[in-house]
């Protein structure tokens, strides 16, 4: 059957930019680094470790979007040939 289903190939870039963007994060984040600031040490210290904490979850956010975004291209290809085998066979109208 002709490919009918047009957005399938943009839905998949979406989903592979979306996975990439999660390798390319979760390949930078670093433990932070050991900082001296005085009195304000322990905070500046606890403030990174949360950010880095953070930037673990904004990955497993970008992953499962992507996920989704990829589940979805697959649903809506599937409902796409299935309007069209029935479209197919009713024939057109007229």
């Amino acid at each position: 059957m002709e490919r009918l289903y047009a957005k399938d190939p943009e839905l998949g870039f979406v989903a592979t930019r979306m996975r990439d963007a999660a390798t390319d994060l979760e390949e930078s984040i670093d433990d932070p680094p050991e900082v001296e600031a005085g009195s304000v040490t322990v905070l500046i210290r606890a403030v990174l470790s949360l950010m880095t904490e953070e930037l673990g979850d904004v990955v497993v956010g970008l992953s499962a979007g992507a996920e989704a975004v990829a589940d979805g291209r697959d649903v809506y290809r599937e409902s796409d040939e299935v309007a069209a085998g029935e479209f197919l066979r009713r024939g057109s109208p007229g």
